[in-house]
């Protein structure tokens, strides 16, 4: 993987795999099984040396974090996700993200997703199972920060213990200049709404648009 050129794609067989740091390329990394390639994602926190660069996971398991502040930092471009199991946290550093048919199971932790530094997030035709809420729009020392995220065709379930969940989108407009939220042929969870202001939320939704 260290040896590959800009553009190319790697196919990955049955077994776990850890990324290595590398810059300034774009690469493809696709499963031979989606269920039976496991990539792990959030390999080491924040430190990595990924300058530069843009990835594409296909027909794969990405495996995500079990810790906060996790993901693929550091100057990183563009991350989709196409065909995959998303498993456990992820945080968005990169400045675009899309998921497209995929399956998110946070487990036992609190979100599926944070977008972070991301400005761009699509998230087409995929599933949450989720504890407690499935995404975070926030962002940290956000101020200037603005965010359009769009969510088409997705289906959240609820699958924790509460009575009275809040719910699967959580937004925090406090954290960002303004967060532009589309929510086009989803369907809610049986319990909690589909999307929220948090109660950290200090502008309580006013720098926020939903369609």
């Amino acid at each position: 993987i260290a040896a590959a050129e800009s553009g190319a794609t790697i196919t990955l067989f049955a077994g776990e795999y850890e990324l290595p740091a590398f810059s300034n390329k774009e690469l493809t990394f696709k499963g031979a099984n989606r269920d039976g390639v496991i990539i792990n994602d959030a390999p080491s926190g924040t430190a990595q040396n990924w300058l530069g660069s843009s990835f594409h996971f296909e027909n794969l398991t990405a495996k995500g974090a079990t810790a906060i502040y996790h993901g693929l930092a550091n100057g990183v471009k563009t991350v989709t996700y196409k065909d995959c199991n998303v498993n456990n946290l992820r945080f968005l550093y990169a400045e675009t993200v899309s998921f497209e048919n995929c399956a998110f199971n946070s487990g036992a932790q609190e979100h599926s997703f944070w977008t972070y530094g991301a400005s761009n997030v699509t998230v087409t035709d995929c599933t949450f199972n989720y504890t407690d809420r499935a995404v975070n729009c926030f962002s940290e020392n956000g101020a200037d920060h603005e965010l359009d995220i769009a969510f088409t065709g997705c289906t959240f379930t609820y699958a924790g213990t509460s009575d009275a969940p809040e719910g699967a989108v959580e937004i925090n407009s406090g954290s960002v200049k303004s967060i532009d939220l589309t929510m086009n042929n989803c369907t809610a969870p049986a319990k909690g709404a589909m999307w929220f202001n948090s109660q950290w939320d200090g502008k309580k939704g006013q720098n926020t648009v939903v369609e």
